[in-house]
């Protein structure tokens, strides 16, 4: 692996990592709070996240597609609901993680070095998901 990849890989890393964060603490504060139960539901989108994460690392350019694709759409979707219901003391609130995204998207989106580690030629990378590498 070129010096490059491994910055992109790196890079990947913690694009991943920062897609993790805010459904991880999200989950964590509703545990501790007063309806622990209530959290059960967001296990489902945090498993998908994990998931979406691991595929993201391990190179294949079909999750860094999807989440270049899909991550402005859900925060478009989060400001309009928010917006909705609580005005702007609740954009106040989500701006930082809007920017954290935006900042993620671009990375994957716009990085050579992340670009670099994508296209590493890999015979598990040929297939839609490999358990192998």
């Amino acid at each position: 692996m070129t010096k490059q990849e491994e910055r992109g890989r790196l890079l990947t890393l913690v694009v991943a990592c920062g897609l993790l964060l805010p459904n991880l603490l999200f989950v964590v504060v509703r545990l501790l709070g007063n309806d622990p139960w209530s959290s059960g539901y967001m296990m489902f989108p945090l498993a998908i996240n994990v998931a979406i994460s691991w595929c993201l690392f391990r190179g294949y350019n079909w999750a860094r597609w999807y989440v270049v694709i899909t991550t402005p759409i859900a925060c478009a979707y989060l400001v309009v609901k928010v917006m909705s219901q609580q005005g702007v003391s609740g954009l106040v609130v989500i701006s930082p993680f809007i920017v954290l995204y935006g900042a993620l998207v671009m990375t994957l989106w716009r990085s050579s070095s992340v670009s670099a580690y994508f296209e590493r030629e890999t015979p598990e990378r040929k297939t839609m998901l490999s358990l192998k590498d």
